[in-house]
């Protein structure tokens, strides 16, 4: 049995560590705003002109209708 609580002590450790470098990044819900956006508009890493062959990483059909957005890294 002590073997089992070990297990689980070290797992609960582990686990823990993660934590204080996740909540640097995003301190609250969805952002630090609260509105999903991380990236400010002036961000020189995102792109300026954007269309459906313009600076597109990549693409796949997907069947059936989806409510989705883009995902930008």
């Amino acid at each position: 049995m002590s073997r089992l609580y070990f297990c689980v002590l070290v797992a609960t450790i582990m686990l823990s560590l993660d934590a204080p470098s996740t909540a640097q990044e995003w301190p609250r819900f969805r952002g630090p705003d609260g509105a999903g956006i991380t990236a400010t508009p002036d961000d020189p890493s995102l792109p300026e002109p954007w269309s459906r062959s313009e600076n597109v990483a990549w693409r796949t059909e997907i069947p059936g209708v989806g409510w989705g957005s883009q995902a930008e890294r």
